[in-house]
């Protein structure tokens, strides 16, 4: 994240009779330009003024200083964009916290995804109350991967003016696959190496799941069994990996996790579990089994409702139970005769 030593103040520009104000981006682009985003890059704009003062060797930041930008007159920050081929997170930068980090200076801050999008869209940011009074900086940063986005305006607004003109909630929410590790662009696969489970990721910093329910990977083949790795927080407060098995398919299958009640994901990964010795107790020897396998992902996302296409929707909740499924993804009982799932591996029941 970039280091903010020295404050710039910037002028609101009020746009209309109500309390709607734009925050002037011209340093970075001129509104409904397209801009270009490195992969995390930051592009802020101050709204103080003033100068920390910094104790390097105690690791401690004065704010003293500093006047932050009072927004107690709003309720949210508000970004309208016309189209985005990346993932960008829309920021508020708080007060500084006191404390030098290993980027510098640390702030309290609340942000939201500006999702890639081809037709753009509206997205509101709620102030928090308690902090909305002491604004530092605004600022726009990508993701792990580099693309483009095209901003129409960036600006704080009352809760009455957000009511206005956010949109209606979407039921499903896209998550970009192709930059995950793993993936061949020439191709349109995934394809993992033989020799190793490997660990093919992405890495999300914050994927808020919100009101979603599940997480869907629709999957139209793949030669071999991979494993889905889910990383981050709880409502709870714990730090869970959950793991999803993507299983050996010539036909389109949907596979889906349940995310309610997390926090945040921050990351995913993909492990080549095509093992030719699945049963060797010595994970380093059977990791060492796998053969390439390769994958083609259709979609991805963040969904309200649970599936109802698609066969193998297994959730991860019970993958792990011993509960044992046919391929059409109903339970069944020991008389059950054929192929059937159990702790997500796959063999005949006599």
């Amino acid at each position: 994240m970039k280091k903010l030593f020295t404050l710039i103040a910037v002028a609101l520009a009020a746009t209309s009779v109500n309390a709607k104000q734009v925050l002037d981006f011209s340093a970075h682009y001129t509104e409904g330009t397209t801009i270009s985003f490195g992969a995390w890059e930051w592009k802020g704009v101050g709204l103080s003024t003033g100068d920390l003062i910094l104790d390097e060797d105690a690791k401690t930041a004065d704010d003293s200083g500093v006047t932050y930008f009072d927004a107690s007159d709003f309720d949210y920050l508000v970004i309208k964009y016309s189209a985005s081929t990346t993932d960008v997170s829309l920021i508020a930068q708080y007060n500084c916290k006191g404390t030098i980090g290993q980027w510098g200076p640390e702030y309290n801050q609340g942000q939201i995804s500006v999702d890639k999008s081809a037709t753009g869209g509206i997205v509101g940011l709620a102030l928090d109350a308690s902090l909305k009074s002491k604004i530092n900086s605004v600022a726009l940063q990508g993701g792990n991967a580099t693309g483009t986005l095209t901003v129409d305006e960036v600006y704080f607004a009352t809760a009455d003016e957000w009511e206005a003109v956010k949109p209606a909630p979407p039921t499903t929410k896209e998550i970009d696959f192709t930059s995950f590790g793993g993936y061949d662009a020439a191709s349109g696969n995934f394809v993992f190496k033989a020799g190793e489970a490997g660990w093919y990721s992405k890495w999300f910093g914050t994927l808020d799941p919100d009101y979603f329910k599940y997480l869907v990977i629709e999957v139209a083949s793949s030669n071999g069994d991979v494993q889905l790795v889910i990383q981050g927080t709880k409502t709870e407060g714990a730090s869970p990996a959950e793991n999803m098995m993507i299983l050996k398919t010539e036909t389109p299958q949907t596979f889906y996790v349940e995310v309610a009640g997390w926090d945040n994901i921050s990351q995913m990964a993909f492990q080549n579990f095509n093992f030719s010795d699945p049963d060797n107790e010595d994970w380093a020897t059977k990791a060492a089994s796998a053969m390439e396998t390769t994958m083609n992902v259709t979609a991805m996302y963040l969904a309200v409702d649970e599936p109802t296409t698609g066969i193998n929707k297994i959730p991860v909740k019970v993958v792990n139970n011993g509960v044992r499924y046919n391929l059409a993804g109903q339970k069944v009982d020991k008389s059950y005769k054929g192929l059937v799932i159990e702790n997500g591996k796959k063999f005949i029941q006599k």
